[in-house]
Parts: structure tokens; sequence; C-alpha cells
């Protein structure tokens, strides 16, 4: 679907970063503080994931406070207003076109409906388009490919589940995850807490998330290393050690296997 391309333009977004891969638009918007859009629509589906500071995304009476790691999910001609925080923000947009997103609704549902994603895997997949789009090569184009549909995967599999229903107990596991994602964590450990056999849990996730417990916390924990990439210029191993990762080379390893680069070369493409 295409190769990539790249301009830079000044909106009242301030400036912003653009390229196309692969028919995905996809955009760094550095957002001013203080900054407040009145209501109005985007054109195509999007999903936006806050890489620094806060906003607020309203869209009829509900309104979504988003910090970064969160991810925004906006159906085309969706109408809703903005807010960012009084210390700016700074923001990714994914915009596949319209080919994208109906192959993927016949799947499932994809970007039919307005929802804010915290902690989901989402946001780990969409940093990983986020990073891939600072350092394009001959293999974006496929990576993006990838990516976006493991995207859909996901959201597709995430309505599955809540339609329905997930056990009450499987949903206290996942936030006992996110609560606690740098600790030390078991499958045998957070079976005991939620009153079921580990191997049901082992099963039950999987089957709700579309990930294994082991691949969910492992993603949380990146997620959170790099967030303090993009924000801080804290040493490796401290980062490391903060996400929950017992040293350096295990957290390298981890990082470049998810993200498709080192935690190194991820922070130069995106400071």
């Amino acid at each position: 679907m295409g190769g990539f391309a790249e301009h830079r333009c000044t909106q009242h977004t301030g400036v912003v970063e653009r390229r196309v891969i692969s028919d995905v638009r996809l955009s760094v918007n550095r957002l001013p503080a203080g900054l407040e859009l009145a209501e109005h629509q985007h054109v195509d589906s999007c999903l936006i994931l806050v890489l620094e500071g806060a906003s607020a995304e309203t869209v009829g009476s509900r309104s979504f406070e988003s910090t970064p790691g969160d991810v925004v999910l906006l159906p085309a001609q969706e109408p809703h207003s903005d807010r960012v925080s009084d210390g700016g923000a700074t923001v990714f947009i994914i915009e596949p076109a319209k080919a994208w997103v109906e192959d993927i609704r016949r799947h499932g549902a994809f970007l039919d409906a307005p929802e804010l994603l915290q902690g989901h895997r989402v946001g780990v997949l969409a940093a990983q388009l986020y990073a891939e789009s600072r350092r394009p090569d001959a293999a974006s184009p496929l990576c993006v490919q990838a990516l976006l549909y493991e995207i859909g995967a996901s959201l597709i599999r995430r309505r599955a589940a809540a339609s329905t229903g997930e056990p009450k107990w499987l949903g206290r596991v996942r936030q006992q995850i996110d609560d606690s994602y740098a600790e030390k964590l078991s499958l045998t450990d957070l079976a005991r807490e939620a009153g079921v056999h580990s191997v049901h849990l082992a099963r039950t996730f999987r089957e709700n998330y579309g990930v294994t417990v082991g691949q969910y916390l492992r993603g949380r924990r990146i997620e959170a290393a790099a967030r303090a990439l993009r924000s801080s210029d804290t040493a490796l191993v401290d980062i490391a050690l903060d996400a929950g990762f017992t040293s350096q080379p295990q957290f390298c390893t981890a990082f470049r296997r998810l993200m498709g680069c080192t935690p190194g070369q991820y922070r130069r493409s995106v400071c």
C-alpha cells in the first residue's frame, strides 16, 4: 500500500510533523498550554496517543481526560472539542485511510465509537508506530501495516470480550497488573488473589485480551519506560529498575523485541 512521504507545517496547534506511510497518516502535534478548540470533526477516523502533558476530549456529554500513554479513539465525523492542560501536550495521531478502516471492520468493530483506552495493549502498539514513524526505512510500510492490523485485532477482541461480559475477577487481575506492574508478580499469586486456578486465569486472560499475562505485564513495563525515555534524561538502568525489570540488559532486550529499537535509539528519535 505505498511507501512514505513527509512534510512539516504550522497550524493553530503549533509545529506539526507528518508522514504518510502505507496510506496511514502519522503526525506529531505539539499543543500549546491552555489551548481550547471549539467543537469540530475529523474527516477520517483516528487514534490519538498522548506522548506528553494532558488534554481533555469532550464528545457529547462525555469527557475523556487523557495523560501520557493513553489512547483516544475518535470515529470519522464525530463532533468533539479539545482543552489542553496548563502544561501543554504532545500527541501522536494515527489516521488510517478509509480503505484500511473498512478492511479491518470486515472482521469486527473498529473505530466505531469514541473511547479512552488506559493501560491497554493498543497504547504499546501505538508507541511502536510512533517509533517507526520517527525513523522510517524501506521496511516501514510493511511494519506499519502489521502494527495497524494488530491494533485492529486488539480492539476487535476487546469489544468481543466486553459484549460477552468478562468475569469481574479478571478485571481485578488486570487492574492489579496496571497498578503494580513494577513489582514482582507471578501467575500463581495473581490467580490466588482472584480465587481461580492459574491455568484458568492464563486461558481466560488470553481469550479476553489477546495476549498472555506475561506479555501484558511486559507491555505495561515497556509503556512506562517509553514514557520516561520521552520525558526525562534519567539513566537507562534507573528507568529499567523503576519499570520493574531486574537489569538494564533484560530491559534493553525486552524493549527492542517489542518496540523494534533499543531504548537509546528510541530516546534519540523522539527528543
